[in-house]
């Protein structure tokens, strides 16, 4: 799940938010770190971790954690009026595109959950084929 939600950080940030925002000195260098560095670093991280324990059925939990946080930054903002994200601010986007946002926002959480379960399982079972170094034979 972990691999996913950082994933979707640097996919959601560079497709719908980069565009909007032009950090500059200090900021630009937090930005870089935590919307492609973190991002980047945690899946080669993850690809150097043993792989093969995920299961399909874990997909739907993918999305559960990011559909908390709409709900959270929705009742957030009813009380004080800040939305960190566009997509997810109702005085600003129509309830149905809202609700479509949040939708899919839901879908490509579990679209990428899934990802990661086959990403999973494909270098588990590459791992597994690869020839294993056998033991030399100790000098007499």
């Amino acid at each position: 799940m972990t691999l996913a939600s950082i994933a979707m950080v640097g996919i959601i940030y560079h497709a719908l938010l980069a565009a909007r925002w032009h950090p500059e000195g200090v900021q630009w260098v937090a930005d870089l770190i935590v919307h492609t560095i973190t991002p980047l670093w945690f899946v080669a991280y993850w690809l150097a971790r043993p792989h093969g324990a995920l299961k399909w059925t874990s997909a739907i939990g993918f999305a559960l954690w990011p559909l908390a946080y709409c709900v959270y930054a929705l009742v957030r903002g009813g009380f004080d009026g800040w939305y960190a994200y566009w997509f997810l601010n109702p005085s600003t986007t129509p309830l149905p595109l809202l609700a479509l946002s949040i939708l899919a926002q839901g879908a490509a959480f579990t679209i990428a959950g899934l990802l990661v379960i086959a990403a999973d399982k494909a270098v588990a079972k590459r791992v597994s084929r690869s020839p294993q170094p056998s033991a030399s034979p100790s000098a007499p």
